[in-house]
């Protein structure tokens, strides 16, 4: 974790694209909260619209 947020000011620098590179589970972990988030959203709205 120490080693993330030390690597947050390298992002700063260089860019989010040299962040992903340097950590690959990292941004998977995001990934895969990000994509379980937009289908429990899809099935919110269509159990309002059924």
């Amino acid at each position: 974790m120490k080693k993330i947020f030390s690597d947050l000011k390298i992002i700063r620098i260089y860019g989010l694209a040299f962040f992903i590179e340097k950590h690959p589970r990292f941004t998977r972990i995001i990934s895969a909260v990000l994509s379980a988030m937009v289908t429990s959203l899809a099935c919110l709205l269509l159990k309002k619209l059924l």
